[in-house]
């Protein structure tokens, strides 16, 4: 077994300013950060493609006009120029991606002191992260000081896992939340006693069983899986006995939020994350999502990526994570909307409200050949056309309730693609499926939340 990447000092250290920081005024947080900006900006210089930035950025000496003048960086951009953008020389793009092939997927640390994980290619473009103790430190300190397990279990030491929890998720690839789970588990005896990941590709059947023989107090997913699965805890073919639902990676509406709370007689706590920032909003008791200011810097903005004041909703958003030095995060396009709340919240914390409008697929429905409605979640069909066919620019349609319409931007890969989606749809008792299979040249157009649209249901199910 190896040894996870792991500074329980800095560990512990963040975790005690993570505590108080939201219950002390702003201006005390608001310095941390500024003095956070001003090292990551040091630290960017030995990023190639960064120091490049800077030196056009005609710096002031505030790292706060500095920030301001740094022309913003995409995606594309960085992993084009991958090599340039880490700071780190051993850190090569082809030697990662070997490794995501292998080791990262069980968490083995490259070069024994980095997790890497690579994102789900949501926006039509996989990319590779990379982080090291330090930074894993921060995200480890910030989901125990302010994410939902410090809401149920408000009286545990931080190290113990209060709840019985099942994460239903992606297992087959190196995502940032399973091997940020799996990881914790291999760090924590308590959790590994009481914690437990389950693939969202197994038959819902099996799945149900599977759950149900576990009995979690604590069900951790996406919340269109978590709407999935509350479908089959309203047919009695599941039964949990849940004290909480944690969600994420996705918009979590009003409705689905509702429904899952009902039908698990539980409540629902969202978090925001991403895989460039694995932790940067945790909503508090009073379910307002809380962006965690002092480690991470949003400015929502306009098409032309020009900020647009508190209050008003962007057409991105602008992230900078202070935590990486490794491989930096600044001004980075992350596509996803958001509006800064003015006022306070009732909860007493001084970190800003956040609202965000990511990723938001549909649930799909089709029936089989009983007629009978089977539910797929758009995370599930993602992920087997991203590991099993290895496609990521796509938009695939629900046309009726044994048919769908896929589209492809990259050439040849359409029924590589439909061979993919046909095999899962078969473990799903939906193989007499038709999938009907164009090629675009061009780019597919993008959803209302700014990333694309690539699973649609038409109509969308009950939600």
């Amino acid at each position: 077994m190896h040894t996870p990447v792991f500074d329980p000092w800095q560990t512990a250290w963040v975790y005690a300013d993570a505590v108080g920081a939201p219950r002390a005024s702003a201006a005390l947080w608001q310095a941390q950060r500024t003095r956070r900006l001003a090292a990551l900006l040091s630290a960017a210089q030995r990023s190639r493609l960064y120091r490049e930035r800077l030196a056009g950025a005609a710096s002031s000496g505030d790292p706060w006009q500095t920030l301001q003048r740094l022309r913003p960086v995409s995606k594309r951009e960085l992993m084009q120029r991958f090599d340039d953008w880490v700071t780190d020389p051993e850190l090569s793009l082809p030697a990662l991606r070997r490794f995501l092939d292998g080791g990262a997927r069980s968490g083995e640390p490259w070069l024994g002191r980095y997790l890497v994980w690579e994102s789900s290619g949501s926006s039509g473009e996989p990319a590779v992260f990379v982080q090291d103790a330090r930074c894993l430190a921060v995200f480890d300190a910030l989901q125990a000081a302010r994410g939902p397990v410090s809401l149920v279990g408000p009286l545990a030491p931080w190290w113990q896992a209060p709840q019985r929890i099942a994460l239903v998720a992606a297992t087959g690839g190196a995502y940032a939340s399973v091997l940020s789970f799996e990881r914790a588990r291999a760090l924590n005896p308590w959790l590994a006693a009481t914690s437990r990941s389950f693939s969202m590709q197994l038959a819902p059947q099996e799945l149900a069983a599977r759950l149900d023989a576990y009995a979690p107090t604590v069900l951790a997913t996406y919340p269109s899986m978590a709407w999935v699965l509350s479908e089959e805890q309203r047919a009695g073919r599941l039964r949990l006995a849940l004290q909480a639902v944690w969600t994420g990676g996705e918009t979590l509406t009003a409705a689905v939020r509702r429904t899952v709370a009902e039908r698990f007689r539980a409540p629902v706590h969202d978090s925001y994350g991403a895989s460039e920032c694995f932790v940067i909003a945790d909503e508090c008791r009073h379910g307002r999502l809380h962006a965690n200011a002092d480690w991470v810097v949003l400015e929502p903005a306009d098409e032309q990526l020009r900020p647009v004041p508190d209050g008003e909703p962007g057409h991105t958003v602008l992230l900078t994570n202070l935590a990486n030095h490794v491989q930096p995060v600044v001004r980075y396009d992350l596509g996803d909307r958001v509006r800064i709340v003015p006022g306070g919240c009732d909860c007493g914390s001084s970190l800003p409200v956040i609202e965000v409008q990511g990723r938001c697929d549909d649930v799909l429905t089709l029936a089989d050949a009983r007629g009978h409605r089977v539910h797929l979640s758009p995370l599930a069909l993602t992920t087997v056309l991203e590991d099993d066919a290895g496609v990521f620019d796509f938009q695939l349609q629900g046309v009726g309730p044994r048919a769908l319409r896929l589209a492809v931007h990259e050439p040849g890969a359409g029924e590589r693609a439909a061979d993919a989606l046909r095999a899962f749809l078969q473990t799903r008792g939906l193989a007499g499926t038709r999938i009907a299979v164009t090629e675009h040249a061009g780019r597919l157009p993008c959803g209302a939340s700014g990333k694309r649209l690539r699973v649609q249901a038409s109509p969308r199910p009950g939600f």
